[in-house]
């Protein structure tokens, strides 16, 4: 008996699809963190569409020290697409593109980049990175474990200098491990799902932001059709500008210029989410988050809302 298949013994009596199709409703829902999808694969053949909308409100940022500091703060919302497949019973394809705005909306600190940059106050919007994920289940009991690798790519030359700016424009490679659990007995109608990834970024001017990445969610199903979620996410750079060194006068003018996206950014974000199935086909959903720790990054909170349809299989 596999993991999904365990969740028809429950007391609500969930099935593979509404697991897989719920977690994956969430998957986008960790602002500026990639969607590496969920431990449980779909069954062959079934694709999920996924059209969410996203805002976030970052009034400042985070020093060194992990104190808030209220300049160069950003606002951004938009649209992103997502879909995942399923190639087999074990492998799941997964692509996204989002669709995003951005605009500052607090003080530039005195030493800021050229005026050239969208830093006006005003939105400036594009399309972001492309991102491909491939996903196979190694073990399905007692608990599921499927490794992931993934590719992002921007999607063209956008603007990345200045704080608007809707993405780094860096091409990236993830490379991680999906983990999950029913966990009846000991909570009935309740899963967790993980996963911790390693980052391999394309360096800039000389300087890699590698960087570890760990998700969590808590989830629970209040009924047959309503899910809702704990949420987590760390991430720590390995490499990178500190804080001090970039508003200490230590770099070169175009070290400076580049620091938004060569930042040693790290933190701490949590939130809640919840799905609800309005048919077997059909998902809304919708996700809080904010910035709980960090240093060198922004801090500020985001909500996710949206809709997922899938399309089974014949078998």
């Amino acid at each position: 008996m596999t993991g999904f298949t365990r969740l028809v013994n429950l007391r609500i009596p969930m099935t593979t699809r509404q697991l897989a199709r719920g977690l994956f409703a969430i998957a986008g829902a960790m602002f500026s963190v990639p969607s590496y999808g969920q431990a449980w694969v779909a069954p062959k053949g079934e694709l999920s569409l996924s059209l969410s909308y996203q805002y976030t409100d970052f009034p400042g940022h985070l020093d060194v020290k992990g104190d808030k500091d209220p300049v160069a703060g950003t606002e951004a919302q938009g649209f992103a697409l997502q879909l995942d497949y399923g190639v087999n019973d074990r492998l799941a394809f997964s692509a996204n593109i989002p669709y995003t705005a951005t605009r500052t909306v607090a003080p530039l600190p005195p030493k800021a980049p050229p005026p050239e940059v969208n830093d006006d106050q005003r939105y400036h919007s594009t399309w972001q990175d492309y991102q491909f994920t491939l996903r196979y289940n190694l073990i399905s009991e007692p608990f599921v474990l499927t490794p992931f690798a993934a590719l992002v790519l921007p999607s063209h030359d956008y603007v990345n200098v200045g704080e608007a700016v809707v993405g780094r424009g860096l091409r990236e490679t993830h490379l991680g491990l999906n983990a999950g659990r029913v966990l009846d007995p000991l909570l009935e109608n309740a899963y967790v799902d993980a996963h911790l990834a390693y980052v391999f970024s394309e360096k800039d001017l000389g300087i890699s932001t590698n960087r570890a990445v760990a998700d969590l969610a808590l989830g629970y199903f209040v009924t047959s059709r309503f899910s809702a979620r704990l949420l987590a996410s760390y991430q720590r750079t390995h490499g990178g500008l500190s804080g001090k060194e970039v508003f200490g006068g230590e770099l070169s003018d175009e070290l400076f210029k580049h620091h938004d996206r060569l930042v040693r950014a790290n933190f701490l974000r949590a939130g809640i989410a919840g799905s609800y199935s309005v048919t077997p086909q059909l998902d809304v959903y919708a996700a809080f988050i904010t910035v709980v720790s960090g240093t060198d990054t922004h801090y500020g909170r985001g909500i996710s809302i949206g809709v997922s349809r899938t399309f089974f299989a014949r078998r």
